[in-house]
């Protein structure tokens, strides 16, 4: 670098000895003036292709997106000792403003305690509506700042049951090894519960005339953060929404409840209906129930339905049919 300067410097000295004019020697550097501004030029080109390429792999990869996320995640826990970022988390304005005082004022999402003034947005349901090929922002706009629910009939893939088993047994040993909630099975009694010895049972099971059923939520971060390789965000769950903080499996073979099971959610709530059929009711709250009427739908394969708990309670009943049904449900913490 030190000669190439060094020739630069004899080269400009000798211009100047035959003392041509600055327009005479912009003339003559001219060929290595364009060349140093096409170097340039390329260096940032490819440094923008680079980011753009990037960028790309982000948006497209989710196994990148989760891991980024995972790392500013842990990015930000990291730095809380020295600068307290929580009270900013759900904050609206930036700037804290000494004389206003931040009141939450989001409804509780408890059994049966709901705003009063939410029962006017359910009193005239007729039907569950049914959407496809469609964003998150549409189904925010349109029906769940509403408290609407709704129907998507392309969510997801059919799943087959076997290869469902095989992926939990595969890949998911968080989830088998962690203890679960809400757990309603006949297979056995519930003090002797294992997932692992339990799901395996079941799947021998799969595709005989013997009546079962399993229920459970996954409540421990491992077994939510495993159970998330084989249930999958559909294709509107949008990047900015946080992963489900709780899921539930309920896997059926040949079985029929004599009445409704009432689980309780909270949050934003995804149920897919990854193979068979499910019988799905939703309650108003007791604040409205005399006003908004109670909504029965049977959500098929491949079938999404999306509501939130500010206004309903879910029940489910499982029906006796050929085909094994398998049902997911996400709970996340979703505010508009």
């Amino acid at each position: 670098m030190a000669s190439l300067n060094n020739d630069f410097e004899e080269f400009f000295g000798s211009l100047r000895k035959e003392k041509l004019s600055s327009r005479e020697i912009d003339i003559i550097c001219k060929p290595l003036h364009d060349y140093f501004q096409r170097e340039t030029l390329k260096k940032w080109s490819l440094l923008a292709l680079t980011l753009v390429s990037l960028y790309i792999v982000l948006l497209w990869c989710d196994s990148c997106n989760w891991f980024l996320s995972a790392l500013g995640r842990e990015l930000l826990i990291q730095i809380l000792p020295f600068w307290n970022w929580s009270k900013l988390y759900n904050a609206k304005c930036l700037i804290e403003r000494a004389s206003v005082d931040l009141i939450d004022n989001r409804p509780s999402t408890l059994r049966a305690s709901t705003d009063n003034g939410n029962c006017l947005l359910c009193e005239h349901i007729d039907y569950v509506p049914t959407v496809s090929n469609i964003t998150f922002s549409f189904l925010e706009n349109t029906y769940l700042e509403k408290g609407l629910p709704v129907v998507i009939t392309d969510s997801h893939d059919a799943q087959n049951p076997h290869d469902l088993f095989q992926t939990i047994f595969d890949n998911s040993y968080a989830f088998l090894q962690s203890s679960h909630c809400d757990v309603s099975t006949n297979l056995i009694i519930r003090k002797f519960f294992e997932a692992q010895v339990v799901l395996r049972k079941a799947w021998k099971l799969l595709d005989t005339p013997d009546k079962w059923f399993i229920q459970l939520r996954n409540c421990q971060f491992a077994a939510v953060k495993s159970s998330r390789l084989f249930i999958k965000r559909p294709y509107y769950y949008p990047l900015h929404l946080e992963p489900f903080y709780s899921s539930w499996l309920i896997i059926s073979n040949n079985y029929s409840h004599r009445q409704y099971q009432e689980i309780l959610l909270q949050g934003l709530i995804i149920v897919q209906q990854l193979s068979g059929s499910n019988n799905l009711r939703l309650i108003p709250k007791t604040a409205c129930e005399e006003l908004c009427p109670v909504i029965n739908i049977q959500l098929k394969e491949g079938e999404a339905f999306l509501f939130t708990t500010d206004l309903w309670i879910l029940n489910y009943k499982l029906m006796q049919t050929k085909q094994a049904g398998i049902t997911t449900i996400m709970e996340i913490d979703w505010s508009v």
